[in-house]
């Protein structure tokens, strides 16, 4: 059934305010739009909300480019395949029914792992795991931010936003590959996906302000707290 008007507008908004989260802080938006597009309709995740992904890191990689490390993409590439394929694969052979409590588990998890507050060199081996926990949840739901922030969390702002960025850019596109491979990426979820696109690009142009004025960790805790909650209600829908 086709997205009702206010639907497109409650979507909308939701992808403006996880791209706004994920250009000041360098991660975030699926984190913050997900949990509510799954409740509005599974089928603007995992693939539109990707589509609209794409747009964000797009744009916050360009802005970001000097902060970027170079090690973690010449060892992250492999594992965000490795991750991908293996997420298409959960994917396909879940029944469609569970899928909003499957999302809300795996954001549950991205949450778990963000608050966790380990403490992981960007070595190598941490990267290429990093890498496939990230590419498997960004196939999956739409969030693989969290496995990558991990490494970089106190490796300052500037460093943080411009290697995460091309990470979650090459992680959206392998999902959305493999997810056209698997069936699950076709017109309906490109069309979804492109109707997001305005909203993500006005959310990231004004993150360039709260990048600068707000502060991340309470930005990073408020985001934490709205998917926890938004994600106990999809797994609960999901189990009813």
């Amino acid at each position: 059934m086709p997205l009702s008007p206010l639907e497109i507008a409650l979507a909308c908004i939701a992808i403006f305010a996880g791209s706004f989260v994920q250009g000041s802080i360098g991660f975030g938006m699926a984190l913050a739009a997900g949990p509510i597009l799954v409740l509005l309709d599974p089928t603007l995740v995992p693939a539109p909300l990707l589509t609209a992904g794409v747009a964000v890191t797009s744009v916050v990689a360009v802005r970001e480019r000097r902060g970027l490390d170079l090690t973690a993409l010449r060892y992250g590439l492999p594992g965000l395949i490795a991750g991908s394929i293996a997420g298409a694969t959960v994917l396909v052979s879940a029944p469609s029914d569970r899928l909003p409590a499957v999302f809300g588990i795996l954001v549950l998890l991205a949450v778990g792992l963000s608050l966790a507050g380990l403490k992981a060199a960007p070595s190598p081996r941490n990267v290429l795991l990093a890498t496939l926990l990230a590419g498997f949840m960004g196939t999956t739901a739409s969030i693989p931010g969290p496995p990558l922030a991990l490494l970089y969390q106190s490796a300052g702002a500037q460093r943080l936003r411009g290697t995460l960025a091309p990470l979650l850019l090459t992680s959206d596109l392998v999902s959305l590959t493999t997810l056209r491979v698997a069936g699950r990426f076709g017109a309906p979820e490109m069309t979804l996906g492109l109707i997001l696109i305005p909203a993500a690009l006005v959310g990231v142009v004004a993150a360039r302000w709260g990048a600068q004025r707000l502060p991340a960790e309470g930005v990073r805790y408020a985001v934490l707290g709205l998917s926890s909650l938004s994600a106990l209600a999809a797994i609960a829908r999901g189990l009813s």
